[in-house]
C-alpha cells in the first residue's frame, strides 16, 4: 500500500507499510517544472509506481494551488 501525504513541510511517500517514507521538502516542488523534475527522479526508484506518481502530482499541486489537470503553460 502506498501513501503520499504532507507532514511538517515534508511531502512523504510511503511506498510500503514497513518502510520509512521517502521525504521531499514541499517547497522544492512548488511549480510545474519542479514537480516534473521530481517525477523524473522518482521514476528511477524501483518502488515507484504509476499510482505513486499520480498521488505525488495531486498532493503537490493541491498544496501549492496548482491545477494538476491543466497543461501548466499559462
Amino acid at each position: 500500500m502506498s501513501e503520499v501525504y504532507i507532514e511538517n513541510g515534508i511531502l512523504c511517500i510511503r511506498h510500503t507499510d514497513n518502510a520509512s517514507p521517502y521525504p521531499i521538502e514541499i517547497d522544492r516542488c512548488d511549480s510545474y517544472p519542479k514537480i516534473l523534475k521530481f517525477i523524473h527522479q522518482l521514476t528511477g526508484k524501483t518502488w515507484c509506481t504509476r499510482d505513486i506518481i499520480c498521488n505525488f502530482i495531486e498532493v503537490a499541486c493541491e498544496h501549492h494551488g496548482l491545477d494538476s489537470h491543466r497543461d501548466g503553460a499559462s
